[in-house]
């Protein structure tokens, strides 16, 4: 069914046609991409970052176990102020992950990546001085693989927005 409105602009006469089911016809609701704040965050994107965080509590509590060790090869001034950026830099990327930011992801990824052959290299000589130490790391990374299974599979991944992607 079509309807015709009569619309006049500056003294012309115009004729705009109304139609309820024409294909045709321009769309009446505001047409564009949602911006970033307003979407759901999937279910297992929040489980993710509440793993990560996990991680991250496991890492630090590690961290001041073995800073004061006296099998440490580094200083312990050395390697508590590494220590202190390293959680800085984790903290700051589990937190942009949170927001939903495409890079923080694809860089903790490669990081953890990085770490894990590091520890790998390392595990034989740290089964042999703490056994609980070596659990507190499986646990600790169990936890981040998990989480970046979920934030690299579906729905997590279509989530996260692409930096080209907000502005």
């Amino acid at each position: 069914m079509c309807a015709y409105e009569r619309m006049e602009d500056s003294g012309i006469t115009r004729f705009n046609m109304i139609t309820e089911n024409n294909p045709y016809a321009p769309p009446r609701a505001p047409v564009g991409a949602e911006p970033p704040s307003s979407r759901a965050k999937p279910r297992t994107v929040a489980w993710s970052v509440a793993a990560l965080w996990v991680a991250y509590g496991i890492t630090f509590a590690h961290a001041v176990i073995v800073i004061g060790d006296r099998w440490l090869s580094w200083p312990p001034e050395f390697v508590a102020i590494n220590q202190i950026v390293f959680e800085v830099v984790c903290a700051g990327l589990i937190y942009f992950v949170s927001r939903g930011r495409y890079w923080a992801r694809l860089i903790y990824a490669v990081y953890l990546g990085v770490r894990t052959v590091r520890v790998i290299q390392y595990a034989p000589a740290d089964w042999r001085d703490s056994h609980g130490l070596v659990f507190m790391t499986v646990v600790s990374f169990t936890c981040q693989y998990v989480a970046m299974y979920w934030l690299f599979t579906e729905p997590g991944r279509r989530w996260f927005v692409r930096s080209r992607d907000i502005g």
